[in-house]
């Protein structure tokens, strides 16, 4: 009885269309390469549209930083950018933090917020508060130069990258200064 169910199972063959869909091969060539409608489950469409996004290169590189310079000046601009046109009086982080989530971003800049259930109490929940996440790992931050100094200097090349872009200058101490405070108040929330 045994040997003629391994022997059912082996004479068995797994069609070539199945077992090549379980590659990435099957993934690009059916649901990337061919028209997707709404119709569809909603999620498959959705990644769709966000892979097509994604490997549409030359929308990318004509759009260029325009859609991030939209969404941070939405959300209330970055002083480096923005020279004398930001005004901090004017800056309201509860309205941005709204704002985050609102359009779907993580929102736990300066602190997280979850509700969890009580593990003593199965019928209640506790809202969690916990540290922000932060751009690094948060050892990282804490520990030295050695981690520190590279995050630092990839937001330095974002702001000259944003600047040279628009065609406009900005003091090289003024934006050495705005990331050593960044790191310090990173610091300070961790």
């Amino acid at each position: 009885m045994i040997a003629e169910k391994i022997l059912l199972i082996s004479s068995r063959k797994i069609p070539y269309d199945i077992d090549r869909c379980t590659s990435s091969e099957c993934v690009d060539a059916v649901l990337f390469g061919r028209n997707m409608t709404r119709a569809k489950a909603v999620f498959i469409y959705k990644i769709k549209v966000l892979y097509d996004t994604c490997m549409d290169e030359q929308s990318i590189e004509k759009e260029g930083s325009k859609p991030l310079k939209n969404i941070l000046k939405e959300l209330g601009g970055w002083p480096l950018l923005e020279d004398t046109d930001w005004n901090e009086k004017a800056f309201d982080w509860v309205k941005t933090l709204i704002r985050f989530r609102e359009l779907g971003y993580s929102h736990s800049i300066l602190f997280e917020v979850s509700v969890t259930d009580d593990p003593w109490d199965s019928s209640a929940t506790i809202i969690k508060l916990d540290q922000p996440l932060f751009g690094t790992d948060r050892k990282e931050l804490l520990a030295n130069e050695v981690f520190t100094k590279p995050y630092a200097e990839l937001m330095k090349e974002v702001v000259y990258y944003f600047r040279f872009e628009d065609r406009s200058t900005v003091e090289i101490d003024r934006v050495r200064n705005e990331m050593e405070n960044m790191l310090k108040f990173e610091n300070i929330l961790a």
